[in-house]
Parts: C-alpha cells; sequence; structure tokens
C-alpha cells in the first residue's frame, strides 16, 4: 500500500502530518511500499472527495472535516475511524469508531521523565511564526513549533506539566504522554469538528479558549522603532491571556482505562492487518 497524508502546499512541515512516515514505518514498514496504487489513510482529516475513485483505500484511524464528505463504494475498507463525526457523516456506525490513529504511537513513545517542568505553547501550522516564539522566549513559556522534526516535538511535549495547544495532534500526543493540556485557538482556520470528532471517541468536550493571535513579523528590517515597541507591548498583554487561561481553566486528560482501552482496540485492528498480510 501506498502511505497518503496531508503535504502543505509550500513544502513545510507540520507535525500532526508528518507522524504518519514517522510512525507508520516504524509500526508496519513490510506492508508499505511507494509504487503501490493502493493507499493506506492513517492520521490526518483527510477522508474526503479528492481521493482517486479507481483506488483501492484502507482507512486506519483517519476522520473527515476538510471539503465533501467521500462516496462509500467497494473500493474503501475501512477498518477504524476517529470518532463518532466522522461515522456520522459517513453513514457509518459507531462500531467503526475508535480514535485518532494517533494512538498507535503509545509504544513508541519515550517514558515520562522523572519530572516535568514549564508550560508549553504549540499553535496551529498555519498560524505559526517567529512572534509568537519570541513571546514564550520572553514569557517563560515553552514554544513548540509545529515545523520541528517529529522527535524534537516529543522530546518537549514529554518534558512539560502543561500544554497549551492549537494543534489537534499536539494535543493528542500530549493525552498520550499523560501531560494536562488546555485547547485555544488564535485564529478561526481551526477546525472545531475534527477536534469534537476525536475528543467525543475520548469521552471529552471541546472548548478552547480564544486567543488574540499575534500578526507574522515583518520580512523588512526597517520596521520602525514605534512598530517594535507596539509588537512588544502585544506580545505582553497576549502573553497575559495565555498565564490567565492557566490560570482559570481546569486542563484535559482522558481518562486512562478508556484510552488504554481504545489503544488495545488499535492494536487488534494492527494484528489483524499484519496477519492478512502475511496469509497472501
Amino acid at each position: 500500500m501506498r502511505l497518503h497524508y496531508f503535504k502543505c502546499p509550500d513544502g513545510s512541515s507540520n507535525f500532526g502530518d508528518e507522524l504518519n512516515p514517522w510512525l507508520w514505518q516504524r509500526r508496519i514498514p513490510e506492508l508499505l511500499s511507494d509504487d503501490d496504487q493502493d493507499l493506506f489513510l492513517g492520521i490526518g482529516t483527510i477522508l474526503n472527495r479528492s481521493l482517486a475513485s479507481g483506488s483501492k483505500k484502507l482507512v486506519f484511524g483517519s476522520g473527515c472535516g476538510y471539503h465533501h464528505p467521500p462516496r462509500l463504494d467497494d473500493h474503501w475498507d475501512i477498518r477504524f475511524l476517529r470518532g463518532p463525526l466522522s461515522a456520522r457523516v459517513l453513514g457509518l456506525s459507531n462500531e467503526r469508531v475508535v480514535t485518532d490513529a494517533a494512538i498507535l504511537l503509545r509504544p513508541l513513545l519515550p517514558p515520562a521523565p522523572l519530572s516535568r517542568s514549564g508550560y508549553g505553547f504549540m499553535p496551529h501550522w498555519q498560524n505559526a511564526h517567529a512572534d509568537w516564539a519570541r513571546l514564550c522566549d520572553e514569557h517563560g513559556l515553552v514554544y513548540i513549533d509545529p515545523a520541528d522534526p517529529v522527535d524534537a516535538v516529543l522530546r518537549k511535549l514529554n518534558s512539560l506539566t502543561l500544554l497549551l495547544s492549537e494543534a489537534m495532534h499536539g494535543a493528542i500526543v500530549a493525552d498520550l504522554l499523560r501531560v494536562p493540556w488546555i485547547p485555544i485557538t488564535t485564529n478561526s482556520n481551526v477546525l472545531p469538528f475534527k477536534w469534537r470528532d476525536w475528543c467525543l471517541s475520548l469521552g471529552l468536550d471541546y472548548y478552547p479558549s480564544a486567543i488574540p493571535s499575534l500578526w507574522a513579523p515583518s520580512a523588512s528590517s526597517r520596521d520602525s522603532s514605534l512598530r517594535k515597541h507596539y509588537l512588544r507591548a502585544k506580545r505582553r498583554w497576549v502573553a497575559k491571556q495565555l498565564f490567565s487561561v492557566i490560570e482559570k481553566r481546569r486542563p484535559l486528560l482522558s481518562d486512562s482505562k478508556r484510552l488504554a482501552d481504545r489503544a488495545r482496540e488499535a492494536e487488534l485492528h494492527l494484528a489483524q492487518l499484519r496477519s492478512e498480510f502475511m496469509a497472501r
């Protein structure tokens, strides 16, 4: 099968999508081939009508949300879905629901350190820019860039006591690492549907805290001192909003038994897939 996942049009990296090659090359390398026309659909909001109609598609924890949902036919083999909202729009029962495919990272994740410290902030990949990194540096937050390599993001997430996340897979992996998290939004380009879909699979409610946005820094080095002063003041004000959320919001963490049950279901699907491959 050929691994299919979203790739940023401008060539930039996004943690959630880049988890695909990182994960599947470790879990099922023998099943994957770039030359195959059959598609393996894992992590991502990628179930839509843009997929080639003639190819076979095996779905392992993907979700709907962007564009029109696909019309299912004999070319689709849905082993499990991200959440009940995806099942509903596809006209399928909740028996097809497990949770996001990233749960299969669990056996590959680093153990919890002896101690954790620091509050992390992770923006949506489309909203990430240097001014967020400056804000975090100025106010003692750990900035997690969704464009960083997967291993670097995992190390940072595993070091935290709390994550403020606009990136859904930042929250998903934090939850797997047992790091409490708070969902936030800084821009309307965050899709609530996919967040609710995943949260419902683990019995969680999605109510993000809205944080004012920061503008991306100007490409010009000739910014006036007045503008630079304004941007510093804006960062201070936004940082206050972030710390207010930390103070007032109760962080989320899925129930450990429910998470373990979902992981067990996903692992059974993976074992079945391997068994079918070996029987060929």
